[in-house]
């Protein structure tokens, strides 16, 4: 059973690379302690700086289940966030990552391609896309153009 939560707990946060030298699962319930390496990058409202810490609901939905994990199997699982300069620099670094228990937090939409070079949890938010297209509106450059453009239509 404790294996399996400890594989849920790296699944459902994507753990992308397991090095030889890694704590698993086995060695964590005997030491008592992990650590999680989370790569991630802004993503309002997913994951963002929020001060000198991180905010957002990917950021609340790890929390919350290494609290779970750690209250019910006596763990001490812990998160190493570690902020990217960008969307490349996170999604290149999981792809060639070599270091034990890492992952990545922000938007990252599956494609075939991806899906080949890293693991996948399955996704929890549909990955939508709308495309606007009318010669009368203007360009929104930013979400307070958005939304004063698209109040009421």
């Amino acid at each position: 059973m404790r294996v399996g939560i400890l594989w849920l707990v790296f699944m459902v946060y994507g753990i992308l690379a397991s090095g030889q030298n890694g704590v698993n699962w086995a060695e964590a319930l005997k030491t008592d302690s992990a650590t999680l390496h989370c790569f991630w990058f802004d993503s309002e409202p997913f994951i963002y700086p929020s001060g000198d810490s991180v905010a957002g609901i990917e950021y609340d939905m790890i929390n919350k289940f290494v609290a779970y994990t750690n209250e019910a199997y006596n763990t001490n699982i812990s998160i190493n966030w570690i902020r990217c300069n960008s969307f490349k620099q996170a999604y290149d670094t999981l792809k060639n990552i070599d270091i034990p228990n890492a992952f990545g937090a922000s938007a990252f939409s599956i494609t075939p391609e991806r899906a080949q070079e890293v693991s996948f949890t399955s996704g929890y938010i549909p990955d939508l896309s709308v495309i606007v297209s009318d010669y009368n509106l203007p360009i929104a450059y930013n979400e307070v153009e958005f939304d004063s453009i698209f109040n009421g239509k």
